[in-house]
């Protein structure tokens, strides 16, 4: 994820191509490439997506990357960051929920 979050494009604009993909997967040591471009077509993974859309409706998540942070059970609080690689306003964020 961090691989694509770093080259991320303007939001619908085509930017994730599968040749982005295929060379983001590539830089995995160990991940099966072929194997992922495959099984991204599956009946399951279709359902873990149709899954993450419907939660991603349901927090009103609009736009990438997304971070909510709250306790276990209790109210998720999106958290405003200045790039998406804003470590410091998560980690802020996770400090402040466990107070």
């Amino acid at each position: 994820m961090q691989i694509l979050y770093l080259n991320h494009g303007t939001e619908n604009s085509g930017w994730l191509t599968n040749g982005v993909i295929v060379s983001a997967a590539g830089s995995i040591p160990g991940l099966d490439v072929p194997r992922l471009l495959a099984d991204r077509s599956s009946a399951a993974v279709k359902a873990q997506a149709a899954a993450n859309d419907r939660q991603a409706t349901a927090d009103n998540v609009q736009a990438t990357p997304t971070i909510l942070v709250g306790k276990s059970g209790g109210t998720l609080r999106p958290v405003t960051l200045t790039s998406p690689t804003d470590e410091q306003s998560v980690a802020a964020a996770i400090n402040r929920a466990a107070r």
